[in-house]
């Protein structure tokens, strides 16, 4: 299993772009961590992101356009997908 510095950025990332704590969820169950490891890594990544999303959006909101924005987002999906694919991969062996 990937360690648990890496899984927690994976989720902050995944938060940064407004994915739902289900799917989040589910995520890490289809690389093997149990449901209760699940929510406490996901409660661990949305201690300091809770802070920081309020004041990021207000930021964005009036130094970027929305569409660098969205070409942000699309790169970090990417990235994070990837990032999954590394995990599972780690699983399997």
């Amino acid at each position: 299993m990937a360690d648990k510095e890496t899984l927690i950025s994976s989720i902050k990332k995944l938060l940064s772009l407004s994915v739902s704590d289900d799917e989040i969820l589910s995520n890490l169950s289809e690389v093997g961590i149990d449901k209760t490891e699940a929510k406490i890594l996901l409660r661990e990544a949305k201690q300091p992101f809770l802070e920081k999303k309020s004041e990021q959006k207000t930021a964005e909101t009036k130094t970027e356009p929305k569409k660098e924005i969205k070409l942000e987002e699309e790169k970090a999906k990417q990235e994070i997908k990837e990032e999954i694919k590394e995990i599972k991969k780690e699983v399997k062996e």
